[in-house]
């Protein structure tokens, strides 16, 4: 069920399982199992979702109007997506600081290994437990880690502004325009509205 609902990866659900996810597959495979069903889940619970944004900003027993279920799904969408944006300026934030200590540590090289120096406590056996963390962390080894991951994470950013700024989605929606449900089509309407300033 899990498979081929195509939520959970194959990790989770070979984690739930007990076994490996190359099991997983296998079985998968010898059963003819497809995970094709993701995307009507989605819409499903797009609609669901919509459903319950309407129900909650208008509770009432009158005939709703197109343009209600419009504006009450837009602004159920904006209100997540002005939380995403918000918090994604909070992780740029961190970023561009670690960044800026990343290139303190790698640019004051002799600055650090006067620190190091000046930390040196040996202990009677000659083990400088403190001294070694220094030099482990200003070593390039650990440098180029860093750089490394500061990489990943600013890949990942781009990924998530992309998403969440829905920079990619104008080119989508023309060829995916045709198999929406009513209400994917009332929240991509919102979305064309807010953008023209309507």
């Amino acid at each position: 069920m899990d498979y081929r609902a195509g939520i959970k990866t194959l990790r989770a659900i070979a984690l739930d399982r007990g076994c490996s996810a190359g099991r997983i597959s296998q079985v998968a495979k010898e059963k003819g199992w497809s995970r094709d069903l993701s995307a009507k889940i989605k819409i499903e619970a797009e609609a669901r979702l919509n459903r319950d944004a309407l129900n909650e900003q208008l509770n009432t027993k009158r005939r709703v109007s197109e343009r209600d279920v419009i504006s009450a799904s837009a602004e159920a969408i904006a209100d997540v997506v002005r939380g995403q944006r918000k918090n994604l300026g909070e992780l740029s934030e961190i970023y561009r600081a670690l960044v800026e200590k990343a290139k303190a540590i790698i640019s004051e090289a002799k600055l650090f290994e006067q620190i190091g120096e000046i930390c040196a406590n040996p202990d009677e056996n000659g083990q400088d437990k403190i001294g070694d963390v220094h030099k482990k962390v200003c070593s390039l080894t650990v440098q180029t880690e860093l750089v490394k991951r500061l990489a990943e994470t600013l890949k990942l950013i781009i990924e998530l502004e992309r998403k969440v700024f829905r920079i990619d989605e104008d080119a989508e929606a023309v060829d995916a325009a045709t198999t929406l449900t009513d209400a994917q089509r009332a929240s991509r309407i919102a979305n064309l509205l807010a953008k023209a300033g309507a």
